[in-house]
């Protein structure tokens, strides 16, 4: 069921459209901690007027350690996420505003014995970053496409009370900073090369607080298919002491379909 928003400026389309991405990465090194990660993120925008949506967003992460004998996989962490708020796109530039719920936890583990939960607002504002088809000018021949630098910042607030002690799992954030950006070395007829990098500032909820810091440099080559990209990228990270997961002087290969 749609609703036509040139009819009457408060009614919304119901357009239901999925997008997303799943990914598997493969660590560098012997590190007993880092060994393979994969993932999977669907977000689904709701509802929406003009260039404003109400999306949800869920994410599901799973980190496995070093295999030890017959283990093909061996599940260490688990991270979920839940996520919801409004975006609005103005040309190129994309302005955002969600709630995040998420809570990692330690698996074959006692329940709740090592879980940590958080609950954040955030905002981000970003460029060329709206969808595929935007991101890689897919729709562009590849004589016309141009190659646009690529950013998102993001600020998240982690609320802290005594009243409601399990709003944030102290001590580990009370703000975070994050920036990226990503640049086309190479354009080909149905894909892409890119390198960017990320970089994440912390400031924790201890007293005094403590800052944590994270850079990392990455790769990436895309092939466009019909309704995606497929993805083979390298990330390396020089700089990691994020409190919740440090994979320091490592880097991942991996493979990631975008939809």
């Amino acid at each position: 069921m749609i609703a036509s928003s040139s009819r009457s400026g408060w009614i919304p389309e119901v357009p239901l459209e999925p997008s997303g991405s799943v990914y598997i990465g493969k660590y560098t090194g012997n590190n007993d901690r880092y060994n393979l990660d994969v993932g999977i993120d669907v977000s689904v925008s709701l509802l929406r007027w003009d260039n404003t949506d109400f999306f949800v967003k869920y994410i599901s992460n799973l980190e496995m350690g070093k295999q030890v004998g017959n283990i093909t996989f061996d599940p260490r962490y688990s991270h979920w996420f839940i996520i919801g708020g409004l975006k609005y796109k103005k040309s190129s530039y994309l302005i955002q505003s969600y709630i995040v719920h998420d809570c990692k936890h330690m698996i074959d583990i006692l329940p709740d014995s090592s879980k940590v939960v958080f609950n954040r607002l955030k905002f981000s504002i970003s460029q060329n970053l709206y969808d595929i088809r935007n991101r890689f000018q897919v729709e562009i021949e590849k004589e016309k496409r141009k190659r646009k630098m690529r950013w998102d910042f993001i600020y998240g607030f982690y609320p802290q009370t005594k009243i409601i002690d399990y709003l944030n799992s102290r001590p580990y954030y009370h703000h975070d900073f994050e920036l990226i950006f990503e640049f086309p070395l190479l354009l080909f007829s149905k894909g892409e090369l890119f390198a960017g990098t990320r970089g994440r500032y912390i400031i924790s909820a201890n007293t005094p607080p403590r800052y944590y810091r994270e850079l990392s440099l990455f790769i990436e080559i895309n092939r466009f298919t019909e309704k995606g990209s497929l993805a083979f990228y390298i990330e390396n990270f020089p700089l990691s002491d994020d409190p919740v997961k440090t994979p320091e002087g490592l880097s991942i290969l991996g493979v990631k379909y975008r939809f």
